[in-house]
């Protein structure tokens, strides 16, 4: 959301919820909890990445996970100190889960110097955060590929249109972003060499109007092509097997199930159905929807 600087976010809100110590909501369908087998969008994930998905589920009942964007890159009057993270000044340990943004090392920032920098800060606390067992997750704030302007551009609908034209110079531009995007996955490795299990979270608050991805630029068939074409392209033409896919439309009020399944991409392209919120000291809203989530 343009009109707020996320420097911290509940990413358990955002991905994976457990909702079973919400006063006075009885749990949800209780009989599905059993369950013996998941799906995956990605049948030859690393075996660090299917683990991953296997730990969340098992561990969900044991309360959230808390996560920071960016918590180990720059905080409060410091930047770029190795090992230093606000929320382990504040509470004595680091974040469960670590967030940062991948857009800067793919679209045409990734070019200047500057951005070049802060791409090998990006890389180097992300692997810290991994080898210290921390969960990552990552959005993707790309800037418009057809117009230039920021990921807030929506002043076109015809962004996803050429993006998905074959051979259009959009197309091209877009497979490029792809092809850096597969590029700095692969250099997110642990320290025994394998590689990094990341939540990728693309087109995030897609329900709203203000991205260039977003109600009022795509329609829903556009939507829907795009993710496809974007976990094809990752997954089948580069070979990036260490990524679970995330879908987070933004709940602003309180919502149905129907609302959270806006524009759904189909069960075997999504790993994770989560929410963007910002619902402030909303808290009934932000319990309902919880619990739709759920």
């Amino acid at each position: 959301m343009k009109q707020i600087n996320i420097y911290s976010v509940l990413l358990a809100a955002a991905l994976l919820v457990a909702c079973t110590d919400v006063e006075d909501v009885p749990a949800l369908y209780p009989e599905q909890d059993m369950v013996n087998e998941l799906s995956i969008v990605d049948k030859n994930a690393t075996k660090e990445t299917k683990a991953l998905l296997s730990n969340l589920w098992a561990i969900q009942y044991e309360g959230f996970m808390f996560g920071y964007h960016d918590d180990l890159w720059y905080g409060r009057n410091w930047y770029n100190e190795p090992g230093r993270s606000d929320t382990k000044d504040v509470c004595g340990d680091y974040p469960a889960v670590f967030s940062f943004d991948f857009a800067t090392a793919m679209d045409e920032r990734s070019q200047e110097t500057y951005y070049q920098r802060e791409n090998e800060i990006r890389k180097r606390v992300a692997i810290e955060a991994y080898n210290r067992g921390e969960v990552l997750t990552a959005c993707c704030h790309l800037n418009n590929p057809l117009t230039g302007g920021d990921a807030w551009d929506n002043s076109s609908n015809e962004v996803v249109k050429e993006i998905l034209k074959e051979g259009s110079e959009t197309n091209v531009r877009f497979k490029i972003w792809l092809d850096r995007l597969a590029a700095f996955a692969n250099e997110l490795r642990g320290s025994n060499g394998e590689l990094i299990p990341v939540l990728f979270r693309p087109f995030h608050e897609h329900t709203q109007s203000w991205s260039w991805w977003g109600s009022e630029c795509t329609t829903q068939d556009e939507f829907i092509a795009l993710w496809k074409f974007t976990v094809e392209y990752l997954r089948d033409a580069k070979g990036v097997h260490q990524f679970l896919y995330a879908i987070s439309p933004q709940m602003n009020t309180a919502n149905s199930r129907d609302n959270f399944l806006y524009r759904w991409p189909g069960n075997d392209y999504v790993d994770f159905l989560g929410m963007d919120c910002y619902h402030g000291l909303n808290p009934t809203i932000f319990t309902t929807n919880l619990n739709v989530l759920s």
